[in-house]
């Protein structure tokens, strides 16, 4: 059955004074539960960017959008709903949180309190897989460009060949994507390697 409602979300999280992860909910007065922040996507919005928007919305925090976690699907008065989550850090500690229509509090708990506190399990399943997610990584972007050229057309250095990907790179991993890459059966990939060996 296709979603009538399509929404996103994000798990925003910090690490607290000892280095712990926390993360955070918020009340929401209407249906008096602690949720998740997440929102209805908006006519021609990508979900990434919703999840961000709904974050910033509901919460007021400036938050850096990290891996996909996951995605719920439960029904609702109006139908079925799915909700899209992605990791969302805490970037600046000094933005603040106002209370607001759609949410009136906001609590840092660990995970395992989290989950607890949360009402419903969907959000109970998605900080599960909040926490087998590498949720503390680093963007690693490669591109190539759409359309070869033959060798001798290029006037270029080869160092700007590189293949077409998009990760996320829990910190000390990028040699595994650099070997990854050794595997694939392309003619270029030893230039490609060589594009991004300092990496390593």
């Amino acid at each position: 059955m296709t979603p009538s409602i399509i929404a996103a979300g994000g798990v925003v999280w910090r690490r607290d004074i000892e280095g712990e992860v926390e993360v955070l909910l918020v009340h929401r007065p209407r249906y008096d539960d602690w949720s998740l922040p997440k929102g209805k996507l908006e006519d021609g919005e990508a979900l990434i960017s919703c999840a961000y928007r709904e974050v910033l919305e509901e919460t007021g925090l400036s938050i850096k959008l990290g891996p996909y976690v996951g995605s719920v699907e439960y029904y609702v008065p109006d139908g079925l709903k799915n909700v899209a989550y992605w990791s969302a850090s805490l970037v600046d500690d000094n933005s603040a949180f106002h209370p607001n229509e759609e949410v009136d509090q906001i609590i840092w708990l660990d995970l395992q309190s989290a989950a607890f506190k949360a009402t419903r399990d969907s959000d109970r399943y998605i900080l599960e897989r909040f926490g087998a997610t590498p949720f503390d990584s680093s963007a690693l972007i490669m591109l190539r460009h759409a359309k070869a050229l033959e060798r001798t057309e290029w006037q270029g250095p080869s160092s700007c060949c590189a293949m077409l990907k998009l990760w996320s790179v829990p910190s000390g991993r990028v040699r595994t994507k650099i070997d990854h890459f050794r595997s694939w059966d392309n003619s270029k990939q030893s230039e490609c390697c060589r594009s991004i060996k300092f990496l390593g």
